[in-house]
């Protein structure tokens, strides 16, 4: 009787923590929506303390392109970052319900 509790418990802690992760992942795939393309400069006036130490637009449409360029790299690679991490979390979250589900009918045949 007490391996059938245990298990039981087992397998409701399980339940809660795969969509718990699963939410952490949809929160990673979110983030890895709403990456900006930073081209490195400000257009006109400074907004904040930290615009003020970027440079201003280039003059050289060369100079901008490149700008746009690794602006655009950047970040694509933080976005990849944020959806590799939201892809491991949502195989834990895939690992775990099922766990839940195999502790859950094993307690069940004890």
């Amino acid at each position: 009787m007490k391996c059938l509790k245990i298990a039981s418990i087992v397998s409701i802690i399980l339940a809660l923590a795969g969509p718990t992760v699963g939410l952490c992942a949809a929160y990673y795939w979110w983030k890895a929506s709403n990456v900006k393309t930073d081209p490195g400069w400000r257009d006109g006036p400074p907004q904040s303390a930290a615009d003020a130490t970027k440079p201003i637009r280039p003059v050289d449409p060369q100079q901008a392109d490149a700008g746009w360029i690794v602006g655009m790299m950047s970040a694509a690679s933080e976005s990849a970052r944020l959806n590799a991490t939201a892809a491991r979390l949502t195989a834990a979250a895939v690992l775990l319900s099922a766990l839940s589900g195999v502790v859950g009918a094993l307690a069940g045949c004890l």
